[in-house]
């Protein structure tokens, strides 16, 4: 849950993920996703707010379908959104202490739901990397362009006075979390597995979050050839995601697997199929906070046969040591936390996460060194597991 005020200490007069508050006093907005902790103080009176002051939000087309699909805004209204994509920089010029001031934009891949993305910020002054909600395989760090640059024919990282960090488990109890890919095939096998026991089955997912399991439902509809039947109140959203819309079904009889419940209603049986027998019902949880200090490096799943509950690890957030490899790759002046745990207070937290970052700075001529350096960072995690197969 983003703890993030919104405001970049460094670049005055923007607001990122956060809309009210202190928020209204900004010139400029960004939003990272669509998801409800960096929506706060989005409403049609905040649309209608920078309408009246010429101002402007900026996000993926995506995110925009989203938001025109849930506030329902009229025309004048959509206007205020202007999208940014693909990893091409823009300018952005404001008028901030009665100064016009200019600032470059760069969008970045965040791989965390469909239309997610980073913001990298650059003026005369400073570059900042806000993550917003991310997971990257440490692999793949170094082939995110627009983090890095050339000099002399080699291609570094750059450097960033401040890294705004999403540190959702940037927690010793999430050491380890599976690859999205990994807990993907486990799921994929249990569910075909499943209904193709007996064509009375059917799966639910159970998925608290109205947004979140977007890839989830993607891949799973590809892997089986099923569309997934989701709540009523994310359908239409989904319809105007391209990736999506072929992988979504609003007709209840019309898929064998089902995310269209909330977290305990299963228990309850299928509000949308009152004609499916609870011993026909598999549900599926994918989850992180489960596994909280447990070894997942060996197995990745739990199984209940008593309630047909399956479980996995499942997550769209960095584990902790993905983020130390990331903070130790990238080596910025400063980091900041977007997320706070709760057993402790902010600039406690921040001050050990910096001491992450200060215990292992890397001075600019090494700035070259193979990522594999960073690799010892990472449990090697054979799934042994009876369902899974070798990374």
């Amino acid at each position: 849950m983003s703890s993030f005020p919104g405001l970049i200490d460094e670049i005055p007069g923007i607001s990122v993920d956060r809309f009210n508050g202190d928020n209204f006093n900004s010139a400029v907005f960004f939003l990272s996703h669509c998801h409800t902790d960096h929506m706060q103080g989005l409403d049609l009176q905040f649309f209608q707010r920078i309408h009246d002051k010429h101002q402007y939000l900026y996000c993926t087309p995506i995110s925009k379908a989203i938001l025109i699909n849930m506030f329902k805004l009229n025309d004048n209204l959509v206007n205020t959104i202007r999208t940014i994509d693909g990893c091409s920089p823009i300018i952005i010029n404001y008028n901030q202490d009665s100064k016009i001031l200019y600032l470059t934009v760069t969008c970045i891949p965040a791989g965390h739901c469909p239309g997610s993305i980073g913001f990298l910020f650059e003026n005369e002054q400073y570059r900042i990397l806000y993550t917003g909600d991310f997971r990257f395989d440490i692999d793949d760090l170094s082939k995110i362009k627009p983090l890095h640059t050339n000099v002399q024919d080699k291609i570094i990282p750059k450097k960033f006075d401040t890294i705004y960090l999403d540190t959702t488990f940037f927690n010793s109890e999430f050491r380890y979390l599976p690859s999205r890919q990994k807990a993907l095939r486990e799921i994929c096998k249990i569910v075909d597995n499943w209904i193709s026991q007996n064509e009375k089955n059917i799966v639910v997912l159970e998925c608290s979050a109205n947004y979140g399991p977007e890839h989830l439902f993607i891949e799973l509809s590809k892997a089986l050839g099923i569309r997934i039947h989701v709540k009523d109140k994310v359908f239409n959203s989904y319809t105007i995601i391209p990736e999506l819309a072929n992988c979504i079904s609003d007709n209840p009889r019309e898929s064998k697997i089902h995310a269209c419940m909330g977290k305990l209603n299963f228990r309850s049986g299928m509000y949308c199929r009152s004609d499916v027998e609870p011993e026909f019902i598999l549900t599926v949880v994918p989850s992180t906070l489960r596994w909280r200090n447990k070894n997942v490096s060996k197995c990745i799943f739990e199984w209940d046969e008593n309630s047909r509950r399956f479980y996995v690890c499942y997550s769209c957030h960095s584990s902790h040591d993905e983020l130390e490899a990331f903070i130790k790759y990238f080596s910025p002046d400063k980091l900041y936390p977007c997320v706070c745990p709760n057993n402790l207070k902010f600039e406690e937290f921040k001050s050990q996460l910096n001491q992450v970052l200060n215990s292992s700075t890397i001075n600019a001529s090494n700035y070259d060194l193979n990522l594999s350096r960073y690799k010892s960072l990472i449990e090697v995690n054979p799934d042994v597991s009876n369902f899974s197969d070798d990374d």
